[in-house]
């Protein structure tokens, strides 16, 4: 009982320290079983895309669009990016933050990659079809997040874990070029560009033994002037 006590406190602690995360699961939830339940997913997917054609269109609905929903399934592994990428983020450096560097991923990455795109049809390289291509999914947002994260590490597992995460998003560019690797390899460099930021940035809750000194600094006066009370109200 001891054990299911600590874990629901713990996991209590988790939900309420990172509530756009745990909103973001919920709502990727819903939006995929709708699509799931759909007579025809495909026209949704196609309507929330960050395609050129909704770009220029659409912008502001688009880009909010595509990251509620998901490509062809895929729940389980977009919850397991987003609890690995955007909670710590959040759970350190606060939901504002994490928000800040999940768009900055989100909207530039697809404005990078739409933009060869469409360079790619005007110069005759890519098929006209492709200004109406499906680009959903939080992949670009997670990312980032995952990248700036790594601030929080220490020196030596920061770089070292950023040269794993840049060894798997270059691979996967490596192995099967296209604009979805183009925009992690690009989502990844945004992330590393918000470490000056985040590095500056207070942490979210301050460490036990910071709270305990400052808890220190304030309860000692009151203590001493306690201890004083007697002698300067003598009449007491």
């Amino acid at each position: 009982m001891i054990v299911i006590g600590r874990s629901v406190r713990a996991g209590r602690r988790w939900l309420t320290a990172t509530p756009v995360t745990m909103t973001f699961v919920a709502m990727l939830g819903l939006t995929t079983l709708w699509i799931a339940n759909s007579n025809d997913p495909d026209a949704i997917l196609e309507s929330a895309s960050t395609n050129i054609r909704n770009l220029t269109h659409m912008p502001l609905r688009s880009f909010v669009a595509s990251a509620l929903v998901l490509s062809g399934g895929g729940f389980l592994f977009a919850i397991v990016q987003l609890i690995l990428s955007i909670a710590p983020l959040e759970r350190a450096r606060g939901s504002l933050a994490m928000m800040k560097v999940f768009a900055s991923g989100h909207v530039i990455a697809t404005l990078l990659t739409e933009g060869g795109v469409a360079a790619g049809i005007d110069l005759g390289l890519l098929p006209h079809r492709d200004l109406r291509q499906v680009d959903v999914g939080v992949s670009y947002g997670a990312f980032a997040c995952l990248a700036a994260s790594l601030v929080l590490l220490p020196r030596w597992w920061r770089l070292s874990s950023l040269a794993a995460v840049a060894t798997l998003v270059l691979g996967s560019l490596v192995l099967d070029p296209g604009m979805t690797p183009i925009g992690h390899v690009l989502s990844v460099a945004i992330g590393v560009a918000w470490w000056p930021a985040l590095r500056g940035e207070p942490s979210r809750r301050p460490d036990r033994r910071d709270r305990g000194r400052w808890r220190d600094r304030v309860s000692r006066p009151h203590r001493a002037r306690r201890a004083f009370e007697p002698a300067l109200n003598p009449a007491a």
